[in-house]
């Protein structure tokens, strides 16, 4: 990089841009490894039961943090549903599909 033509601002920019694909990939790979770690784990007992409107509660302070204003977000609670599964799986997901929406 520093044997390149660049100016200071064409270095600092393309520095940034390589750090956010960076964290990118590093996010990616971490999808992968929990998608993984789903897939080769054995199916929850049917009497594991998660309040989704807890873990919605947990998701929506991540997401406003992620979002940092920029997005107006709208979370439905009094669900009363209950999701039967590992609650650590089930977060991971709906979390991560809270992330890329916000992202």
């Amino acid at each position: 990089l520093h044997s390149l033509p660049l100016t200071t601002v064409e270095r600092d920019r393309v520095l940034v841009l390589m750090g956010q694909q960076t964290q990118r990939m590093q996010s990616l790979v971490a999808d992968l490894l929990t998608l993984a770690q789903l897939e080769g784990s054995p199916r929850p007992a049917p009497d594991r039961w998660v309040s989704l409107d807890a873990m919605l509660l947990r998701v929506a302070a991540d997401a406003e943090a992620l979002s940092a204003g920029r997005h107006p977000l709208r979370i439905k609670l009094q669900t009363g549903v209950e999701l039967a599964g590992v609650e650590s799986e089930l977060h991971s997901a709906i979390a991560n599909l809270v992330t890329n929406a916000v992202r």
